[in-house]
């Protein structure tokens, strides 16, 4: 896989509930999971931005401003991923 777009889950972006109990969807009007544990509906709601920061990581042939901005997306990412929203 070199791309987001070949991707086949749900696509993002993907959010914790209120409660932290459950993981939804932009794109779709349902949960796309539930937890038991809150922090695990920060990690598993940043999988798509992580997805792809790891693609652009993988697949970077650019300019340094190119790596510049990857890397934003990839701290913003582990950012979610780990509840520390910034």
């Amino acid at each position: 896989m070199t791309n987001v777009e070949q991707a086949q889950h749900t696509p993002g972006p993907w959010y914790p509930t209120a409660s932290k109990r459950q993981v939804g969807a932009a794109s779709v009007d349902w949960a796309i999971a539930d937890v038991t544990i809150p922090a695990d509906a920060d990690l598993i709601s940043a999988a798509p931005e992580l997805l792809e920061a790891l693609i652009l990581c993988l697949d970077f042939q650019g300019s340094h401003e190119a790596m510049i901005a990857n890397e934003k997306k990839a701290r913003a990412a582990i950012a979610k991923a780990t509840g520390v929203q910034s």
